[in-house]
């Protein structure tokens, strides 16, 4: 448990990880290219928590360097979509949402 959100590590492709139960912490790193952080970020969605606290957080957001536009993009457009808003700590290229208990 991380600070009250249940998490279980995980290693593979997260696209086709399916966790029925949902999860509480979903942490979106490696391909960078905007296409798979879509993937990743439509399944960490599925797999969220839907009945307690729920985090799905993105490493390497840095919207000032142009090879991470494809990354910064998607997560935004996620974003807007499903109506979370994304936090970044302003010294770190982490940037998160977090709910506790949204249906879909």
């Amino acid at each position: 448990i991380l600070h009250g959100v249940p998490a279980t590590c995980v290693p593979t492709e997260s696209w086709t990880c399916d966790r029925p139960r949902g999860g509480g912490l979903c942490l979106i790193g490696g391909d960078h290219s905007g296409e798979a952080v879509r993937k990743d970020s439509r399944k960490a969605w599925t797999n969220r928590n839907k009945h307690g606290r729920w985090v799905i957080a993105w490493h390497d957001y840095l919207p000032e360097h142009p090879e991470m536009r494809g990354l910064v993009e998607a997560i935004e457009k996620f974003s807007d979509f499903i109506g979370h808003p994304a936090y970044r700590f302003s010294d770190s290229s982490l940037v998160f949402m977090y709910g506790d208990g949204d249906a879909d």
